[in-house]
């Protein structure tokens, strides 16, 4: 199963659901049907529910077929590019003449090909292809006893079907990410506005009588803004900005307007290329993006009060060095 909403939006979403449950009571109705105003306001707030009901199933969806998927198709890219390498390195014994050769080839044993990045595998499985091929069109006796034209082709198929399932994966990873993103950065405010509405009738619902009521929306609302008070601060994702797909591991994200006699605020992409969250006061904070491979970047980024802000960073690779002819 997919791991769903982090603690945060969980939390938030726990006491929508109060609210909700609060509203649509026995108890609750007479409430709300005391006052004109609170039937349009119930209106209002049900589609608004049931919204943040949608982004939290969706980061609830579980990718565990797409992710058994590419997990075989990797690992059969894995052990046939493996395969394609170990072979190739016994020719390079036999031949005794190609000793770079067999070094480059000897990074690509399958527990080293099993453990790198999903956007790392495909272009190692090339790597081995374009460096095997050669010999195979130079030296046809000899290399066909080691590898054949047939058997690199069938590696590159599996590359090429390892591929086809990352792109699968990552589109249901996006569709989790997505939701659990939306249910702080679109759907809070909304929510905000809604228990503001509420709230403004507080008095006149206690002048009704109707103290249990406003009672226990206090509550929700005390547990609500404590939560955000705990969490305030921002949180991000990196991409590359020439495929748009996420990073991964290796993204650094790092304020340079903090009080230097505090500990440094920094923070790390994890495997889906998420950066933690950092706990910040309200203001305008600086912010250094960097990640190896790519062109340092920089931003601000605005906290207001319990909410937690979000940026998508997209970096930009540093160009290829081109030979001169």
């Amino acid at each position: 199963m997919a791991e769903g909403l982090n603690d945060v939006s969980a939390a938030y979403y726990k006491q929508w659901t109060a609210i909700d449950t609060l509203l649509n009571a026995t108890t609750s109705e007479a409430a709300i049907d005391s006052i004109d105003a609170l039937v349009d306001g119930l209106a209002a707030w049900e589609p608004v529910y049931s919204g943040a009901t949608g982004f939290n199933e969706k980061a609830n969806q579980s990718p565990d077929g797409i992710t058994n998927d590419k997990n075989g198709a990797k690992l059969n890219a894995a052990t046939s590019g493996s395969v394609q390498a170990s072979q190739g390195i016994s020719y390079c014994i036999i031949k005794g003449n190609l000793p770079l050769i067999k070094a480059k080839l000897k990074g690509y044993s399958l527990g080293k090909l099993k453990k790198l990045n999903d956007d790392q595998l495909a272009p190692a499985i090339k790597i081995i292809n374009d460096t095997l091929n050669p010999y195979i069109l130079s030296d046809p006796i000899v290399s066909a006893k080691y590898f054949t034209a047939p058997s690199l082709l069938a590696m590159m198929g599996l590359r090429t079907v390892y591929s086809g399932k990352l792109g699968g994966f990552a589109a249901a990873m996006g569709i989790i990410n997505g939701g659990k993103k939306d249910i702080v950065v679109i759907q809070k405010p909304l929510m905000d506005e809604q228990i503001e509405f509420w709230k403004g009738f507080f008095p006149a619902l206690r002048a009704g009588g109707f103290n249990d009521f406003v009672n226990a929306f206090e509550a929700i609302i005390k547990k609500y803004e404590a939560i955000g008070k705990r969490n305030q601060g921002w949180e991000g994702a990196m991409y590359d900005a020439s495929t748009g797909e996420l990073i991964g591991l290796g993204g650094l994200a790092a304020l340079t307007n903090y009080p230097v006699v505090k500990v440094a605020k920094i923070s790390k992409t994890n495997s889906m290329s998420a950066f933690s969250r950092m706990r910040l006061k309200i203001g305008i904070w600086k912010i250094k993006y960097s990640c190896p491979g790519y062109i340092t970047q920089y931003g601000t980024i605005t906290v207001t009060t319990r909410n937690i802000t979000f940026s998508d960073v997209m970096m930009v690779p540093v160009p290829t060095a081109v030979a001169k002819v």
